[in-house]
C-alpha cells in the first residue's frame, strides 16, 4: 500500500506539474497577444491619401498632416498595397485614341497626388509655390455669371431633355458649399417655366421638448427660418411642374417617402 501510495503521489505531482505548465504557456500566449497591435489580428484599412486630409478645427498646415495616420505610432506596422489600374476610367468601349486620352488624364491625376506636377509662385505668396497649371480642356471659361455657365457647360439644353433619365444620371454638379447649391438649384428652377410652388418646413418648436418654454424665448421664428443643415432641407423649398427632386434620406416611410 505505501508503494501504490507513493505511486499515485508520483503521477498526480507530474500531472499538476503538467498543469501548471499549461497554464504557463497560455498565460504567456495571452501576455503576448497583449503587447502586439489590434492584438494580433489582421486589420485592412482603405483609403487614399490623395484626398482630404482630416480636419482640425482653426490648425494649421502641421496639423493637420501631423493627425494623419501615416503620422500615427502604429504606422511602421502597416504594409501599403497601391493599385495600379483606374478601373473606373477605363472600360471596355473605348476606342484607342479614348483609351490613350483617358491614360494621360489617369496619369495627371496620380502625378496631381502624389506632388509630382510643376508649382508655381503667384504675386504675393510668401511660401513655397503651391499653386499648378490646370490643362485647358479641363476648366469652363468663366463668363459674367458663372453659375449660368456651369449650369449650360454641364446641363446643354436642359429644357429640351429634362424627362431624359440617362441625360440627368449622366451629370453632375459637385460643390464644396452648401451656399453654392442653393444658388446653383436656385438658378436651375428659375429656368423653368410656370408658376413656382414653394414650401415652408415646421418652424417652431414641440411644446413637448426638454425646457420649451426658454428655448422658445432664446430660437424664434426668424432663427429657426434661418438655420441651414446639412441633414435636413432648407426652410424655404422651391419646385416647378417638371422639376426633378431626390429624396437623400427616407425620414417617414409610413408616409410614403
Amino acid at each position: 500500500m505505501v508503494i501504490w501510495d507513493e505511486a499515485l503521489m508520483i503521477h498526480r505531482h507530474a500531472f499538476e506539474a503538467q498543469e501548471r505548465t499549461v497554464k504557463d504557456l497560455m498565460n504567456e500566449s495571452k501576455d503576448k497577444t497583449k503587447e502586439k497591435v489590434f492584438g494580433g489580428k489582421t486589420l485592412l484599412f482603405g483609403g487614399d491619401f490623395r484626398q482630404i486630409l482630416p480636419v482640425i478645427r482653426g490648425g494649421s498646415r502641421e496639423n493637420i498632416v501631423d493627425a494623419s495616420i501615416s503620422r500615427s505610432r502604429l504606422w511602421k506596422h502597416f504594409h501599403v498595397f497601391e493599385l495600379s489600374e483606374n478601373m473606373r476610367l477605363l472600360n471596355g468601349n473605348c476606342n484607342s485614341a479614348e483609351k490613350q486620352s483617358i491614360s494621360e488624364f489617369s496619369k495627371w491625376i496620380l502625378d496631381l497626388g502624389d506632388g509630382k506636377l510643376p508649382s508655381k509662385e503667384i504675386e504675393g505668396e510668401d511660401d513655397e509655390p503651391t499653386w499648378i497649371k490646370i490643362p485647358d480642356d479641363l476648366l469652363i471659361e468663366s463668363g459674367e455669371n458663372p453659375i449660368e455657365t456651369i449650369v449650360q457647360a454641364i446641363y446643354p439644353g436642359l429644357l429640351d431633355k429634362i424627362e431624359n433619365q440617362d441625360y440627368l444620371r449622366k451629370r453632375c454638379i459637385l460643390t464644396p458649399k452648401n451656399d453654392t447649391v442653393d444658388q446653383i438649384n436656385d438658378y436651375v428652377v428659375s429656368m423653368f417655366p410656370g408658376k413656382e410652388h414653394v414650401f415652408l418646413s415646421s418652424d417652431s418648436i414641440c411644446p413637448q421638448s426638454y425646457d420649451f418654454e426658454n428655448a422658445e424665448l432664446l430660437y424664434n421664428q426668424e432663427y429657426l427660418n434661418s438655420q441651414k443643415l446639412s441633414v435636413v432641407p432648407n426652410h424655404v423649398l422651391r419646385l416647378k411642374l417638371n422639376v426633378p427632386v431626390m429624396l437623400t434620406r427616407n425620414i417617414n416611410p409610413s408616409a410614403g417617402l
